[in-house]
């Protein structure tokens, strides 16, 4: 076997679990999956991605520990909030279809228990006064701005990212958000 001395090994078992589709768990959608048939839905879930759009969220006034006041929303587990951190600005709750992270306000999003968020790329009403590179503060990597969108790429999947609006006002209509299991 190749094994010799202080070598050391374990005998693994492998075994594969098939739903019948009676117990609405596994590898089906929904069921106990998060943002399966869970509250706080909104999202359209394809695959490894979700989509996101502003217009769809309830929207609520938060807290955050580090990035002060703001507003958030979730959407199949998926949770989007901006706050004020270093804005000058007072924010507003998002205008009915968009939302409007002013100059110096963070961005946050978090993945769903079991989920890790890969990419996620925002698409912005497109004047070029809107749609800017943004600047990371919790996830590494780049939001980079190519008009209409922000593509946001953690440095490696994270289950919270946060950027700045470092260059302006961003005006976001939408959130694409790939993530990984």
């Amino acid at each position: 076997n190749g094994l010799s001395g202080g070598d050391k090994y374990v005998n693994v078992i492998a075994t594969k679990i098939v739903d019948n589709g009676t117990s609405g768990g596994g590898d089906t959608p929904g069921g106990d999956e998060p943002g399966g048939d869970e509250p706080g839905g909104g999202g359209e879930i394809s695959g490894d991605e979700i989509t996101i759009e502003v217009v769809n969220q309830s929207w609520g006034a938060e807290t955050d520990g580090t990035y002060g006041e703001g507003f958030s929303a979730t959407a199949n587990g998926f949770k989007i909030g901006y706050y004020k951190y270093n804005s000058r600005t007072a924010l507003k709750a998002p205008a009915p279809d968009q939302l409007r992270a002013y100059k110096n306000s963070a961005l946050s999003i978090s993945a769903p228990s079991g989920k890790k968020i890969a990419k996620v790329v925002m698409t912005t009403t497109g004047e070029s006064q809107y749609c800017n590179d943004m600047a990371i503060l919790e996830g590494g990597g780049s939001a980079t701005a190519e008009r209409p969108t922000i593509t946001w790429i953690p440095s490696s999947p994270a289950s919270r990212i946060v950027a700045e609006a470092s260059e302006s006002q961003v005006r976001i209509l939408s959130f694409v958000i790939t993530f990984t299991e």
